[in-house]
């Protein structure tokens, strides 16, 4: 028993260092955050905010080639909902009137230092609403950018 569990955990590892050094890169960078459209209503969320898009990017960048790096420029960002005020808080409201996530991208795609592809892009999803959000912060977002990268990069 305690053999086949050092065997399992082992496995686990080699199969994590392995997927780490076959990872490809994400060169990241976030194009004025203070002009985005809505990144959050104060400075904290802001940074909280961009921190966990950032985190998610890079974590979609292993999914990539090892010999693969995305360079990519966030040009604006229109987070899902819109924060009113409730009583002396505020609170981010979602609602069906279309106020669903967008964001904008600039990005090429290297090998090296061949561009394989490179475009700009307008991430939004007019259904976002009928599509069942996931746990966390920014549910919707992270959904957009993981669809869009998805049908980019892993499927095209």
């Amino acid at each position: 028993m305690k053999r086949s569990i050092r065997l399992a955990c082992l496995l686990s590892l080699l199969a994590a260092t392995g997927a780490a050094h076959a990872a490809g890169t994400v060169q990241l960078s976030w194009m004025q955050p203070e002009q985005f459209t809505d990144i959050g209503p104060g400075p904290a969320d802001r940074t909280r905010h961009l921190a966990l898009l950032s985190q998610h990017l890079q974590g979609l960048g292993r999914q990539l080639p090892e010999n693969q790096n995305l360079v990519l420029e966030v040009l604006d960002v229109d987070l899902a909902g819109r924060v009113e005020w409730l009583a002396q808080d505020q609170l981010r409201v979602l609602r069906d009137n279309g106020d669903g996530p967008r964001i904008k991208l600039r990005w090429r795609l290297l090998a090296g230092t061949s561009t394989l592809q490179s475009g700009e892009a307008w991430l939004s999803d007019l259904s976002w609403r009928d599509t069942p959000a996931r746990q966390g912060e920014l549910p919707h977002e992270r959904q957009l950018i993981e669809r869009w990268f998805q049908t980019t990069f892993v499927t095209p």
